[in-house]
């Protein structure tokens, strides 16, 4: 919705916009979606994301995704999660792209910092339960 609160008639569509003092960030469609979703992930793919920040192309997931308290979940709750999500009603929802660092903003852009090194992804099987 216009004032930020969450539209029911695009649950998990990307409809809603989250501030924060260093970045605005829209929340993405993680419905099925051909197009504008996720629909064309394998549960593989969305395991991947969730456990390591990176979607299939390789790309970081910004912040707010908390990536890293989900890093450690068990192949039973990472694959729960992922068949939940294959699972919803496809919702056609585009939401605003985001710019890689160092372009130039349009008037309806946002960007967002680059993540610091501890935000970074971490290469598949890397242990991430070392202290930082």
């Amino acid at each position: 919705m216009p004032d930020g609160t969450p539209d029911p008639t695009k649950n998990l569509a990307g409809a809603f916009v989250i501030e924060e003092p260093v970045f605005k960030a829209y929340a993405q469609n993680i419905t099925p979606d051909m197009e504008t979703g996720i629909g064309k992930w394998s549960e593989d793919d969305i395991v991947k994301a969730i456990r390591t920040g990176q979607r299939p192309d390789g790309t970081v997931i910004q912040p707010p995704m908390p990536w890293q308290m989900l890093s450690n979940l068990s192949d039973e709750d990472a694959y729960a999660i992922a068949a939940y999500l294959k699972s919803l009603p496809a919702i056609s929802h585009k939401v605003p792209d985001k710019l890689p660092p160092g372009s130039k903003p349009g008037k309806n852009d946002w960007v967002l910092p680059v993540p610091s090194a501890w935000d970074a992804p971490r290469a598949a099987g890397q242990d991430t339960t070392a202290a930082h």
